[in-house]
């Protein structure tokens, strides 16, 4: 009667099977155990139990040609720790037969993660691992760029943690993945130490979405500058682009990274920007290119750099997310400008511990600023707001700021941190009452409690909440329990700060008497 269902629904039912998200990501070799299962079904996949989807495939043909999109859509090449497999199911000696055209993979594998191509990832005594890696290495120089050809149907190609051995093999996968239709392509070079030659980087002309993690070698590298902006620069598709440097230097070309090239109309489809340690006055021009830009986060940066915000604002491009490590004002003065923000994120208040009586006072001003006039432009938007402000009090929540998020009804992912000036319990006392006793506090499901640094000790335990202290290089507080006496008004997870080698804090809701709300903490 399965078989009867629609296709569609058939593909839900086996993507729920046996927890068949746990199991999704499989290695090549074991894809090959699983393809085996024609004949042996009670194969052991990645040390777990027989996959129930696997075994699904031999009830009839027709289960059996929806299963294999799904078994077969994603391969992870690792090639170091395909050394200690068993040699007859290893993945190196099935690559012959995909670069062959003979595995499920050529027609359904969309997405391939590279974690280590190279087999001699670190020198060994062991004799018969070498001989391992001599047989791996004979069969990648055969048949690796061959198999990738074969894999018609990659999109995604994720290249994660690369270390310079692996760039051996690049010459070897480079044309054919240049040849092929990505979609997505993700590349992480932030190993790569002592590395003088170009970062080689696939054709990109088709990419919607690029990632590239680089190291501060790389990053001030001539050559691997030029070429990352031609990968941008000649893909008038790319949508989404991030990239990330370790940290940044004012001598360093990769600081203007896009606006020295002749090809900057080609920006204009970028919609999310997410720029790492690079970004300075003159990249900062590029933004009156890109006029359908909804989301950005700039990490790293200069706080007092204006001309990116001063751009934004002249070229009226209204941001839908924006993520920032610091607050300054011309970047609340952008968003004061406008309406319409659904996210915003401040890690952390780029502000000195002991700042002097002036800087303090303008970090007044400038969180009033923020509170009172740039966040309500976006209370009717607002989903997620997010404010860590760890270094400096001022823009911690405070009851003068209360009523900013009263009109906030769509907030459902909310992250403060609380300022115990007004003492501890009065603080979280108004905290809790101001955020979950909103009118619109039914759309909030996620309540994340941060505390501000301080040296005062702490061990407070009411009738409702206890509130502990725990000191390293700052003081850290986190809930043990809530009771609500109005359950109609309560958020579904209040996540809490993880605390030194403490697990992770989760408070959910359990009713115990009716009426009544208690959040328990649970241990994730």
């Amino acid at each position: 009667m399965l078989t009867l269902l629609p296709p569609e629904l058939i593909h839900k039912i086996c993507e729920s099977l046996y927890s068949w998200r746990k199991i999704q990501n499989l290695h090549l070799a074991s894809v090959f155990d699983v393809f085996r299962m024609l004949s042996v079904s009670n194969v052991e996949v990645q040390g777990r139990a027989p996959s129930s989807l696997g075994n699904l495939r031999l009830v009839c043909k027709e289960l059996n040609a929806v299963i294999i999109p799904l078994l077969f859509s994603e391969v992870v090449f690792d090639f170091y720790a395909d050394v200690n497999r068993n040699p007859d199911a290893s993945l190196a000696s099935h690559l012959q037969q995909v670069a062959y055209g003979n595995s499920p993979l050529c027609s359904n594998a969309q997405t391939l993660r590279i974690s280590a191509l190279c087999p001699r990832q670190k020198i060994s005594n062991n004799a018969e691992r070498r001989i391992r890696e001599a047989l791996i290495e004979d069969c990648l120089e055969s048949y690796l760029g061959q198999a990738i050809s074969c894999m018609k149907n990659l999109r995604y190609v994720c290249m994660e943690k690369l270390s310079i051995q692996d760039m051996k093999y690049f010459p070897l996968i480079l044309p054919h993945l240049s040849a092929l239709p990505l979609e997505h392509l993700s590349m992480d070079a932030g190993d790569f130490f002592n590395w003088t030659a170009p970062l080689p980087i696939p054709n990109t002309t088709t990419v919607t979405k690029l990632k590239l993690v680089l190291n501060a070698e790389l990053a001030f590298i001539s050559s691997t500058v030029d070429q990352i902006r031609d990968a941008v620069m000649s893909n008038s598709l790319l949508e989404d682009l991030d990239i990330q440097l370790s940290h940044t230097r004012a001598d360093s070309p990769c600081q203007n990274l896009l606006i020295s090239s002749p090809n900057i109309v080609s920006l204009r489809a970028l919609k999310h920007l997410r720029i790492t340690h690079s970004l300075l006055s003159e990249d900062a021009a590029v933004i009156t290119h890109i006029p359908v830009m909804k989301s950005l986060k700039l990490q790293g940066m200069d706080p007092t750099l204006s001309s990116i915000w001063d751009n934004l604002k002249s070229s009226n491009i209204h941001l839908e997310e924006l993520e920032v490590d610091s607050f300054s004002r011309p970047m609340m003065g952008y968003i004061a400008s406008f309406s319409g923000l659904t996210r915003f994120v401040m890690l952390e208040v780029n502000a000195p511990k002991k700042p002097d009586y002036l800087g303090a006072a303008a970090l007044e001003e400038d969180s009033e600023f923020f509170f009172k006039v740039a966040l309500p432009n976006h209370c009717a938007t607002i989903t997620t707001l997010q404010i860590h402000a760890n270094t400096w009090r001022p823009f911690c929540f405070c009851p003068s700021f209360a009523k900013s998020l009263m009109p906030c009804f769509r907030l459902t992912d909310c992250s403060l941190t609380l300022n115990y000036d007004e003492g501890v319990e009065q603080a979280l006392q108004f905290m809790i009452t101001s955020i979950i006793s909103r009118p619109s506090s039914k759309q909030l499901r996620s309540l994340t409690l941060f505390s501000a640094a301080t040296t005062q000790k702490l061990d407070i335990v009411t009738q409702h909440w206890q509130l502990h202290h725990k000191q390293a290089n700052a003081t850290v507080r986190w809930l043990r329990s809530i009771e609500i006496h109005e359950p109609d008004q309560y958020p579904q997870i209040i996540h809490l700060p993880q605390i030194d080698d403490v697990p992770l804090l989760v408070m959910t809701p359990c009713s115990e008497q009716e009426g009544v709300f208690k959040y328990v903490k649970e241990y994730k």
